[in-house]
């Protein structure tokens, strides 16, 4: 089985994911974002942006959805701008998935 590039994506630890899910429940949120990753053109010592994967995590009714997703270099919002993005981009996802509550 070959696996296509567009399949592939960036992962994160389940810690990671866990710990937005105590933050979410503490602050009384129905989403958050988990992680940002940038990826830089020639390496952390450049400041020229190549991409940006996000991490997000979604309450809905009794599971909660985690989304990884790649959001274009030059977008600048605010965390809630970021996340009003990655739902009105669904098509845009590279991976989703539910945790039950």
């Amino acid at each position: 089985m070959t696996l296509q590039p567009s399949r592939l994506f960036r992962s994160i630890n389940s810690e990671k994911w866990w710990n937005a899910k105590l933050y979410m429940d503490d602050e009384k949120l129905d989403r958050t974002i988990v992680h940002c990753h940038t990826k830089y053109k020639l390496g952390h010592w450049d400041t020229e942006v190549e991409e940006v994967t996000l991490f997000a995590l979604f309450r809905q009714d009794d599971q909660l959805l985690g989304v990884t997703t790649r959001v274009p270099p030059g977008l600048k919002l605010t965390n809630e701008g970021y996340l009003d993005y990655i739902m009105e981009h669904r098509d845009q996802w590279d991976n989703e998935q539910l945790f039950p509550v």
